[in-house]
């Protein structure tokens, strides 16, 4: 019975031992119910000690995939059933009906896997529901419609499951939507739309659940886009276009939700591709070819170029102001210096400037550098929002206060430790980064992370979603590998944030 009654626990002055029914009346035996709970036969009649607080019998190992048909399936949805998605804290299971143009909604039983229709269900979606898809806080649930050319949108009761249309729903798409995905974040919806051979990229209202198209959009792909993903982190898009045979891959701004196709894209895949799907530590992104029976797989390129600065000093000149001397320009790791055209492209697009900001004269490794756009980008780099630069005119010589220089090239180094003063803290979370957020499923998550050492500090907090009842912990760790999370509490389904951090 996992430790909840001891042996020899006097029940209504009647001795038992854990998880052993007795005949006697009135009290006739312990037993763990449909939701994890602890119930109690009394009289013929059963009865709930501890099933309103979810406790579980014992802890539950993980799962070994092993399939087993649950009992009592297969269970009735609708005519033509084509896409089906589970609640983000898996108590519910929507299924989009296409023949029948409504989406079934069962609640589920954490143990058995029984499927129970919820009171309401099927709600009404319009015509020819296709692809469903839940927000990440499972606040809101999404029904692409194929033949309608719209979006209809639902609120969800997280503990009954009941949908309910939003006012301004049903929204608008392009021609024939197919597919719909929410980002990591919440923050925007995507929908492939086969018909014009776009997608359509749309801001979601938190709270509401209103959808807006974003500026640019919709956006080009390849020919019956069929299927759409995001990576976990949210970084980018991508489209299986089914009568292109490729695939089409866009960077997205997480603040605005514009696209941009990446360079290569789009890429080569197998005959007639149907769906993609990012792997859940974004190293690898797989499509499935329904027109050549295979599979394609494709492994990221995360990291990309990085950039430092090279034979970069700082020195004191005595002048209390310190100098920057720098010689020669940006080098990519692994490569070596490239040339001026390379390098000033590069550094405008770390800058994140949509034009290039050097003005490159003739000379050896010398730039001299138009002085208002330097000190923009200079600015912009140290994340301050005045300028920083003094420059006084010498031949690629900047005097620059020393305490911002030293701050300022930090940061673009990527120092172990954080040497200048800011308004905020802001650190990037690609993959292998130093901070995150992650999601228990069934109380624990492992993160794979190839920085983490023996001597990681790793720091985790609980945030808003999801739900926490027990006590987090790092549990395991692989070094160069991973690390794991735990929850005290099995069905813990909360996002933890983390950060990494190493000893001096």
């Amino acid at each position: 019975m996992g430790g909840f009654i001891a042996p020899s626990t006097k029940i209504g002055g009647t001795e038992v031992s854990p998880g052993i029914p007795l005949a006697s009346t009135p009290f006739s035996g312990l037993h763990q119910t449909d939701s994890g709970g602890i119930g109690i036969a009394l009289a013929g009649e059963d009865h709930s000690l501890l099933d309103a607080a979810g406790w579980k019998l014992g802890p539950r190992g993980a799962p070994d995939y092993a399939l087993a048909q649950v009992v009592g399936s297969p269970f009735v949805a609708g005519l033509a059933p084509e896409s089906v998605a589970f609640s983000p804290d898996s108590a519910h299971v929507a299924v989009a009906n296409h023949g029948a143009g409504g989406l079934t909604v069962f609640s589920r039983n954490a143990l058995t896997g029984l499927l129970t229709k919820i009171v309401g269900s099927p709600f009404a979606t319009g015509n020819s529901p296709i692809s469903v898809a839940f927000s990440p806080d499972g606040a809101h649930v999404v029904v692409a419609r194929h033949n309608v050319n719209s979006l209809t949108v639902f609120s969800r009761n997280a503990v009954t499951g009941l949908l309910t249309e939003i006012v301004g729903s049903p929204f608008a798409t392009g021609n024939t939507p197919i597919s719909v995905a929410f980002s990591p974040d919440g923050a925007h919806v995507a929908v492939a739309n086969i018909g014009d051979n776009k997608i359509g990229v749309f801001s979601r209202n938190a709270t509401t659940g209103f959808l807006t198209e974003i500026v640019g959009s919709p956006f080009a792909t390849g020919n019956a886009p069929f299927s759409v993903a995001f990576s976990p982190d949210g970084s980018h898009v991508a489209t299986a276009n089914f009568s292109g045979h490729n695939l089409t891959v866009f960077s997205r701004n997480a603040l605005t939700g514009l696209l941009t196709e990446i360079v290569g894209s789009p890429f080569a895949v197998g005959n007639k591709p149907y769906s993609v799907a990012f792997s859940p530590d974004g190293s690898h992104v797989a499509v499935a070819n329904s027109g050549s029976n295979t599979l394609t797989v494709f492994v990221t390129n995360s990291t990309g170029p990085r950039l430092k600065l090279v034979d970069a000093t700082f020195d004191d000149d005595g002048s209390g102001n310190g100098t920057v001397n720098i010689n020669g320009a940006m080098r990519v790791f692994g490569e070596t210096v490239p040339n001026m055209g390379d390098n000033d492209a590069r550094y405008a697009k770390l800058a994140g400037l949509s034009t290039q900001v050097f003005d490159v004269a003739a000379g050896a490794g010398t730039q001299a550098v138009n002085k208002a756009q330097a000190d923009a980008t200079y600015a912009k780099l140290a994340g301050l929002s005045t300028q920083v630069f003094n420059v006084a005119a010498g031949a690629g010589t900047q005097a620059v206060n020393k305490a911002q220089a030293d701050a300022a090239y930090a940061k673009l180094a990527g120092l172990p430790t954080q040497v200048f003063s800011a308004k905020g803290f802001k650190g990037s979370e690609a993959v292998n980064a130093s901070q995150g957020i992650a999601t228990l499923v069934d109380g624990t998550v492992t993160v794979a992370n190839t920085s983490i050492t023996a001597n990681s500090r790793i720091l985790i907090t609980p945030q808003e979603t999801g739900v926490l009842t027990g006590i987090l912990r790092v549990s395991a760790r692989a070094v160069g590998a991973s690390f794991t999370i735990s929850s005290s509490v099995a069905t813990d389904t909360a996002a933890v944030c983390y950060e990494i951090f190493e000893p001096a």
